[in-house]
């Protein structure tokens, strides 16, 4: 397997969406995102939990929630340091 600098840019999107927003749903993270299928969403935002970048829960409806954890801020303050200068856009 390849390192893909793509795969870095979303990850850091995705965790500087989550310090703008308090939580999200997997849909509403696609939505903004611009993800398509929305599907893709349920399994990234997964991978990224069982790394320990998200929290996972449910809320009063029993449905998924997802807000950023302390591992996924480490990284986003870590991966600022090191490129201080670096756009991230999708």
């Amino acid at each position: 397997m390849t390192w893909n600098p793509r795969d870095s840019v979303l990850k850091v999107r995705t965790l500087e969406i989550f310090t703008e927003h308090r939580e999200l749903k997997p849909g509403e993270y696609a939505a903004l995102v611009g993800m398509y299928p929305a599907r893709q969403a349920w399994g990234y935002l997964k991978r990224l939990w069982r790394r320990g970048f998200l929290r996972r829960s449910r809320d009063w409806q029993s449905r998924l929630v997802y807000r950023i954890a302390p591992g996924g801020a480490r990284y986003l303050l870590w991966w600022k340091r090191q490129y201080p200068d670096a756009k991230v856009t999708l």
